[in-house]
């Protein structure tokens, strides 16, 4: 799974946080599929069967708005999505059908019954099965959100990255039951008019963020990446980061050892000799430190071989070392599942 979210990362496909629900109680396991307004339908796994329709299985006492479908493929978020579809903030106005990791999934899907398909962490062969029912639905106004799925899957008509939707991949990442209450409130709202009159509040930011430091004598990358930084809410939702030339690094007295990562590139000698005590500290500490774009580093600091096919994705970040803004987006993200399973 880390290779695909990893490889779908060099071509900016959006991501959510890999970190599992720990700890789910056997009660939590069960397998919920369906929810309607003031009900919850939970199946066992005789009811389980492949001929299964999620229309059939929802009771609902509307039938104005057709509701949402997703298909998850992890448990990440699956009890929190479970709570927020079943709370009576969300039950009057909004049918919710949930297919978790675990189901089995009908032999036909009818999407044109949703208004909205979330579809997670799926495998390419499958999603292709579904090409047909995914095109008709599309041309009846069905939107669909792709989350962590191959590169070479192009059916999403939602696009995350935009300014427009990129809260619902916020709220996603943050996870827990008010974040997923928002989020349905946030997709009812723009694109079926819903909570019209209602103020979704901001995510809220609950997962540990990836500290990284980047000390680097080059301009263009050091404005691209506080560029990104500074205008990506995403980012600054999971990541903190800090961007030194070599003189204001040599300059400061902060201790490196804070950091979850130090990138280290075009520094001099003279540089990278009154920074050399500090970063060893940091190396020591279990800081990962990177030396890269070509930077030799006869001090022995780097503890991360960018030549290692786990790590030669650094240096394909830039393109004739000129970055873009969705390379570094995705650097950025690319550094946090590779360092610190977050993205």
């Amino acid at each position: 799974m880390l290779s695909l979210l990893l490889a779908a990362l060099l071509v900016g496909a959006p991501f959510p946080s890999l970190a599992q629900l720990d700890n789910l109680t056997a009660e939590s396991q069960e397998t919920y599929l369906a929810f309607a307004p003031g009900t919850v339908g939970i199946l066992n796994d005789s009811k389980n069967t492949s001929d299964a329709s999620p229309s059939s299985l929802e009771v609902s006492n509307f039938t104005e708005t057709k509701g949402f479908l997703f298909i998850l493929g992890t448990d990440f978020n699956e009890v929190a999505l479970k709570n927020a579809a079943s709370d009576t903030s969300i039950t009057p106005e909004l049918n919710v059908t949930i297919f978790t990791w675990n189901d089995t999934l009908p032999n036909e899907m009818n999407f044109s019954d949703y208004a909205v398909v979330f579809i997670e962490s799926q495998d390419e062969a499958l999603v292709n099965s579904w090409n047909v029912s995914i095109n008709d639905s599309k041309i009846t106004g069905v939107r669909f959100i792709g989350y962590n799925l191959s590169s070479n899957i192009t059916f999403p008509n939602v696009d995350l990255s935009s300014t427009n939707y990129t809260e619902i991949e916020r709220y996603w990442v943050q996870g827990e039951d008010a974040n997923m209450a928002n989020m349905l409130k946030f997709i009812g709202k723009n694109f079926l008019g819903l909570w019209s009159d209602v103020e979704i509040p901001e995510p809220l930011i609950l997962q540990p963020k990836t500290s990284i430091l980047f000390i680097m004598s080059l301009d263009s990358t050091e404005y691209a990446v506080e560029n990104m930084y500074n205008e990506t809410l995403l980012i600054q939702d999971l990541f903190d980061i800090t961007s030194f030339d070599g003189e204001e690094a040599a300059a400061s007295e902060e201790n490196f050892t804070d950091y979850d990562v130090i990138y280290v590139a075009h520094l001099g000698g003279t540089t990278m000799n009154s920074l050399e005590e500090r970063l060893r500290d940091a190396a020591s500490a279990g800081v990962h430190i990177p030396t890269f774009m070509k930077m030799v580093d006869v001090w022995g600091i780097s503890n991360v071989n960018v030549s290692d096919p786990l790590y030669s994705p650094i240096n394909g970040y830039f393109n004739n070392d000129l970055p873009s803004e969705t390379n570094m987006i995705n650097w950025i993200r690319w550094t946090g599942a590779t360092f610190n399973d977050q993205y």
